[in-house]
C-alpha cells in the first residue's frame, strides 16, 4: 500500500510565494538598472568623456535659451560665445577661469558671466586681457584640478588662473542626473555625507527613470499645495560649508586638491587666484564665515592670493545680486569681474 505524498502546507506555500516573488523582483530590478544605463539619456548641453576624473564637459557648438539666459557654447567646449585661439596675441594678458556653475555662469547672459564682463571692463580701462570661461556646470574641485593639468596647457601663454571657488565643490557633482555613471573612485571620494542607502539609491539609474517619469513628477505637482514652502535650497550649501575643515576627510582633500591646483598653475607659469563669493541662503550665516575663515588660513598657507567678496556681497544692491539661491546674477557676476580688474591692475 503506497503511502499519500504530503501536501505542503499553506505556510511554506505562503514562503515559496514571497521567494519567488522576491527573486522575480530582484531579476527585474537588475534587468531595469542595465537597460537604465544603457538608455539614459545625457542632457543635450553635455556630453560624456573617456577621463575617469573629468568624466563629462559641455557638448560643443552649443546656442540655446536655457530658463530665460542665453548660453552658448565654443567648438572647444568653453562657455561662448568668444571662440579663443590656441596661439595668444602679442600684448595680451590672458586669464583663464575655472570652476562650475558659478564660474560657467549659470543663469546669466553668455555676455553677463564674470570672464565675459572683465574683459568688457579692461578693453575701457586699456588693458589688453583675454578672458577664458572654462567653467563647467557640477564639477568639484577635484575636476577643476583636472582642468588645469589637462585643458589650460591646450593654450598658450596663460598669465593667470581664476579659481572662481563654490560651496559645494567640496563634494562631489552636484548634478545628480549623472550620479550613476560617475567613476567610483571620484564618486566615493568626494559624495557628502549622508546614509548609504541614500547614496547608493542616488547611485541607481533607475530610480532616476522612475523620479523623473512624468507621471510621477504630475503626481508630485498634484500632491503639492500652492502655499506649500518651498524646500530649503541651501540645506546642502550648509552642510558643504561646515566641510572645510581640517577635521574631516573632505577638507583635508580639498586642501589637498586646491595645493595641487595651484602648485601647477605655477609650474605652468601662471599666477593662481582662489574667489571666494556666498551664495544667496549663507550671505549672512555664521557656517559662511566658518568655510571663510578657514579658506582664508589654507590661502596664506598655500601663498595663494585669495580674493574674498562676502563684504562687497553683503553691501552690493540685491536687485541682480543672484540668478538664484545658488549662483550669482548679472550684478554678482559683475562685482566678481571688479575685483579681478582690480587685482589685474595691482599685481601687473
Amino acid at each position: 500500500m503506497s503511502s499519500a505524498i504530503p501536501r505542503p502546507s499553506r505556510r511554506r506555500k505562503l514562503l515559496f510565494a514571497l521567494l519567488a516573488f522576491g527573486v522575480f523582483c530582484a531579476a527585474g530590478g537588475i534587468l531595469g538598472e542595465v537597460v537604465c544605463r544603457l538608455l539614459y539619456p545625457i542632457h543635450e548641453h553635455y556630453e560624456r568623456t573617456e577621463d575617469p576624473i573629468l568624466f563629462y564637459r559641455l557638448a560643443a557648438d552649443v546656442d540655446c535659451i536655457e530658463k530665460d539666459f542665453i548660453r552658448s557654447h565654443t567648438l572647444d567646449h568653453m562657455r561662448g560665445p568668444t571662440v579663443h585661439s590656441r596661439q595668444k596675441e602679442a600684448g595680451v594678458l590672458r586669464v583663464a577661469w575655472i570652476g562650475d556653475s558659478a564660474c560657467f555662469g549659470y543663469g546669466v547672459d553668455d555676455d553677463k558671466t564674470a570672464s565675459a564682463q572683465l574683459q568688457q571692463a579692461a578693453d575701457k580701462t586699456g588693458l589688453s586681457v583675454e578672458s577664458l570661461n572654462f567653467g563647467v556646470v557640477g564639477y568639484n574641485v577635484r575636476q577643476a584640478l583636472e582642468v588645469v593639468r589637462q585643458r589650460l596647457p591646450e593654450y598658450d601663454g596663460i598669465d593667470v588662473v581664476i579659481y572662481y571657488q563654490h560651496n559645494n565643490d567640496i563634494i562631489n557633482a552636484p548634478w545628480a542626473g549623472l550620479a550613476p555613471f560617475i567613476p567610483s573612485e571620484l564618486y566615493w571620494t568626494y559624495e557628502r555625507p549622508g546614509a548609504k542607502w541614500k547614496q547608493w539609491l542616488k547611485r541607481s539609474a533607475l530610480v532616476h527613470r522612475i523620479k523623473n517619469h512624468p507621471l510621477i513628477s504630475g503626481l508630485k505637482g498634484a500632491a503639492r499645495r500652492d502655499d506649500t514652502p518651498a524646500p530649503n535650497a541651501d540645506t546642502v550649501s550648509l552642510q558643504c560649508a561646515s566641510l572645510y575643515s581640517n577635521d574631516n576627510r573632505w577638507g583635508r582633500q580639498f586642501y589637498d586638491d586646491l595645493a595641487d591646483m595651484a602648485r601647477t598653475a605655477r609650474e605652468q607659469g601662471s599666477q593662481f587666484v582662489l574667489v571666494l563669493f556666498p551664495t544667496q541662503g549663507l550671505l549672512n550665516s555664521a557656517a559662511h564665515y566658518n568655510a571663510q575663515a578657514q579658506l582664508k588660513k589654507w590661502a596664506d598657507e598655500l601663498n595663494i592670493d585669495f580674493i574674498d567678496l562676502t563684504e562687497d556681497y553683503r553691501s552690493a544692491d540685491p536687485t541682480e545680486l543672484y540668478a538664484d539661491p545658488l549662483h550669482p546674477g548679472v550684478e554678482g557676476q559683475r562685482i566678481v569681474s571688479e575685483r579681478v580688474l582690480q587685482w589685474l591692475n595691482h599685481s601687473q
